[in-house]
């Protein structure tokens, strides 16, 4: 008596049928995915080499040198778009061999998903909505006539600060200049001798000035309008205050 034979092996999990590695299509061919990933490659290379080169932080190589750089990295450009122009990838689908749990799927396929527009995107996206809102002429948001003013109110204040600081350095500078002071007449009356420091007979020994001197009125009057200018550190207006107090 005969009995039916029974399988030599079953499968260790029988919920989880192993899927054939092709879904009918053609075998991926390694070669020409690894030729496709040296071109690649090579185009980052150079791009970032050129990149490099443009750089601020050194001086800039000379033009012809950048442009045989440029010129390396579109022709690898070109080959690249016509070695993919001709590749099978675009009718070709990734898939696992054996179907995957939720917690597996979860961990291995979302991190591969852009799940979020690079900064790139983003802002060409604002820029062709700015576009889109000014062709059509839609009204924009005005801010409120008490910013307005506030800000009118900084702009003058800072404008009147700055010509004010320019004024007392240009009084500073004109008043304390020592090229002035060390310069000499080029109608002085030299000695005979040549000798410059020797007094000549004209001389006249220099007589200090009193404090009722024009000169010394002269400096007074330069200092207070000195110190008009410049301020004595208060705050002198309700202007200041308010600054000092923002």
């Amino acid at each position: 008596m005969t009995t039916p034979s029974q399988p030599a092996s079953t499968p260790a999990n029988p919920s989880l049928p192993t899927l054939p590695a092709n879904l009918g299509g053609p075998p991926p061919d390694v070669a020409s995915l690894e030729s496709i990933k040296f071109r690649v490659t090579q185009l980052i290379d150079s791009i970032r080499a050129l990149a490099w080169q443009l750089e601020a932080f050194h001086p800039p190589p000379p033009w012809p040198e950048l442009l045989a750089k440029y010129a390396v990295v579109m022709a690898q450009a070109h080959n690249l778009s016509r070695a993919l122009a001709s590749s099978p990838l675009a009718s070709m689908a990734l898939h696992p061999r054996a179907p995957l749990s939720d917690a597996s799927l979860d961990s291995s396929l979302i991190p591969l998903l852009r799940n979020q527009q690079t900064t790139d995107v983003l802002r060409a996206e604002s820029a062709t909505v700015r576009r889109l809102g000014t062709a059509l002429g839609l009204p924009e948001d005005s801010p409120p006539p008490v910013v307005l003013d506030a800000v009118s109110e900084v702009v003058v204040a800072h404008d009147a600060r700055a010509e004010r600081a320019q004024r007392a350095v240009a009084m500073l500078r004109e008043k304390y200049d020592w090229r002035v002071r060390v310069a000499v007449d080029p109608d002085e009356v030299w000695s005979d001798d040549g000798d410059l420091d020797a007094p000549t007979a004209e001389a006249v020994p220099a007589v200090p000035e009193g404090p009722s001197s024009p000169a010394s009125g002269n400096t007074s009057d330069e200092e207070e309008e000195l110190e008009n200018v410049l301020g004595t550190g208060l705050p002198n207006s309700d202007e200041d205050i308010r600054m000092l107090e923002g």
